[in-house]
């Protein structure tokens, strides 16, 4: 299943079940090949006694709100099966020529399906993946370096939910992709490359999940915040008045006036900005914008970052 509007994708997992809710049966069941019975409203429901299912679906970060709202998707495991990418929009420089796939990656990714459909052709049972003997030391050291990380209270992956807790199912799966992908026999065991491969891969996936689990808990204000926080980093000024942060993010979600004070106060919570005070000359008039300072931190740090870039 290939799609670009993943809220199509999940609401029709509904639109046929009896209850009417979403049936998540076919996703938890897809992730490792188990059993799955379909929820039928009137005719008999047909069993699949392995079922694999491949999910490739770019949605809004609207659509992880929703998904996030729902409960069961998170209590039933649902959004832990996924691995997330969720990369920078690039609207506004985006490239209006885009070539097509080279004929060569066409050709070699024909070829590979091929050859992986030869190796299995007239064999009934799965093709069960072994480690060898360095993918299995290799895998004990890095799943005890992993167990910190799960911890609740203090580890990096804590915020992520039960997404955590399929980190080594994901690695496993990631490193069967890579074997059955690469020019070993399909039958040979999982080399320590390939293991190190698909940790490698991993991490780059929860640095993303860690991303999208944070964009589901955020609210309003704190969009507006993030937004707020991008033009000043954009602008580099060491000041600005409420007035050019206005003019500077409204549109979109940013409504009014208001979001603005509430997404000064919130970086000014934390340390980006300083409240400057306001000079009282006693003249009639409409009174002075706000003004506020950046932390020199963020200023050197941005100063940094850009200078990196331009190096690069």
């Amino acid at each position: 299943m290939v799609n670009d509007e993943g809220a199509e994708v999940f609401q029709l997992t509904s639109r046929y079940s009896v209850s009417g809710k979403a049936n998540l049966g076919v996703y938890l069941a897809g992730f490792d090949g188990g059993t799955y019975t379909a929820d039928r409203v009137s005719r008999e429901s047909p069993t699949i006694p392995r079922l694999t299912l491949s999910v490739v679906l770019a949605i809004q970060p609207s659509v992880l709100d929703e998904l996030a709202r729902e409960k069961a998707n998170q209590d039933r495991g649902f959004l832990a099966r996924f691995l997330f990418c969720v990369p920078v929009s690039r609207i506004g420089s985006r490239p209006t020529r885009r070539p097509a796939v080279p004929s060569e990656i066409r050709a070699n990714w024909t070829g590979l399906l091929r050859r992986i459909a030869s190796q299995v052709k007239g064999q009934q049972d799965p093709v069960v993946l072994v480690l060898g003997d360095n993918a299995q030391e290799m895998w004990w050291s890095w799943s005890e370096s992993l167990e910190p990380r799960l911890n609740p209270d203090i580890g990096d992956l804590r915020h992520c939910g039960h997404w955590r807790s399929k980190a080594q199912g994901h690695i496993l799966q990631l490193a069967a992709l890579l074997h059955v992908g690469s020019e070993q026999p399909l039958k040979s065991p999982v080399g320590a490359d390939t293991l190190l491969s698909a940790i490698t891969l991993w991490e780059y996936f929860a640095g993303h999940a860690k991303k999208a689990f944070a964009t589901m808990r955020e609210t309003d204000e704190m969009r507006i915040a993030r937004k707020l926080l991008r033009w000043v980093e954009r602008t580099d000024d060491a000041q600005f008045s409420k007035r050019d942060a206005w003019k500077g993010i409204e549109g979109g979600y940013v409504k009014n006036v208001a979001d603005v004070d509430s997404a000064l106060k919130m970086l000014s919570d934390r340390g980006y900005l300083r409240r400057l005070e306001q000079d009282r000359t006693g003249v009639r008039g409409r009174p002075a914008s706000e003004r506020y300072a950046v932390n020199p931190a963020l200023r050197a740090a941005n100063i940094a970052r850009n200078r990196q870039g331009i190096a690069a």
